[in-house]
């Protein structure tokens, strides 16, 4: 299986102690070049970097169309009231 995991993800997983367990479940984990620029912690960077090399992560370039599709969707939450949504994203690296 192959996942994509954006920054809230990364940052949260990063800390687990068995956090490489993940590469037990995907054979690759998809990492959206904007998440390299959002992560400030050095230990968070070097996970990322580590698995990077080791092929268990790789860049991820989403193509307009794809942005746009994911804006949608996200908007669609947003009117549906029986999704929860959060207005404020955590803001932490």
């Amino acid at each position: 299986m192959i996942a994509i995991a954006d920054t809230c993800f990364i940052i949260d997983w990063s800390t687990y102690r068995r956090r490489d367990e993940i590469f037990k479940i995907f054979e690759l984990v998809l990492i959206p070049e904007q998440v390299l620029s959002e992560v400030i912690s050095e230990n968070t960077i070097a996970w990322i970097s580590h698995a990077l090399a080791m092929g268990k992560f790789h860049l991820y370039t989403p193509t307009p169309d794809i942005l746009n599709e994911a804006d949608s969707i996200v908007r669609a939450s947003y009117s549906n009231p029986q999704m929860k949504n959060s207005k404020s994203p955590r803001l932490y690296a």
